[in-house]
């Protein structure tokens, strides 16, 4: 997706995933690790790309990072997994 950064340079995200929910709304996820997301201000970057996303393409954004979970949830869906 095309977007322009704060210094209106003209640059090019991929979103990791778009989720389309039973009424319609899609929401594009953005998954980075989240020492990666503090190092290089990919909060503020994503609030950009937000701000200049299509509805055609998503209604709203969402950042999942490896401190999204926590170790509980993280387990169970590997157990779930190999079940």
């Amino acid at each position: 997706m095309p977007f322009y950064d704060k210094s209106s340079k003209l640059c090019h995200h991929t979103f990791d995933q778009l989720l389309v929910h039973v009424g319609g709304s899609r929401t594009a996820v953005a998954v980075k690790p989240y020492d990666g997301v503090i190092q290089t201000g990919f909060r503020e970057t994503l609030s950009i790309i937000a701000g200049q996303l299509s509805k055609s393409f998503a209604d709203r954004v969402c950042l999942v990072t490896d401190r999204s979970f926590t170790r509980v949830q993280i387990f169970n869906a590997a157990m779930f997994v190999d079940f």
